[in-house]
């Protein structure tokens, strides 16, 4: 059984009302829900980001990220998503859909975050 989650939010210094969210609460797996029965599924982490307590659209992926992977680096990975948002707002929109889809491909590889 994996261990509870504890989510990783980070909020913006620069954009008021802006968070990334960190979490294990869909319980999803490399092939859709997590399988703790299969030896070779893993626990992967949902990014959400957050503006004014809403979800922003095309801002919520699963990633390559485990929950059972160092949280210092996990931490990392967060701060680096909003980064990425925070540079994705402009004209009082995000557009982050296909750095999204970039950033969903985060993973931890030998003590590296890629």
């Amino acid at each position: 059984m994996v261990e509870a989650f504890k989510n990783i939010e980070i909020k913006s210094k620069q954009i008021k009302g802006l968070s990334v969210d960190l979490n294990w609460d869909c319980y999803e797996g490399v092939n859709g829900d997590f399988d703790e029965e299969d030896p070779t599924d893993e626990p992967l982490l949902r990014f959400d980001v957050m503006y004014k307590g809403e979800q922003v659209d095309d801002a919520s992926y699963c990633t390559n990220l485990r929950a059972d992977d160092d949280r210092a680096l996990l931490t990392r990975a967060v701060e680096a998503i909003l980064q990425e948002a925070e540079r994705s707002y402009s004209d009082g929109r995000f557009h982050f859909k296909k750095t999204g889809e970039w950033l969903s491909h985060l993973c931890i590889t030998n003590g590296k975050l890629n």
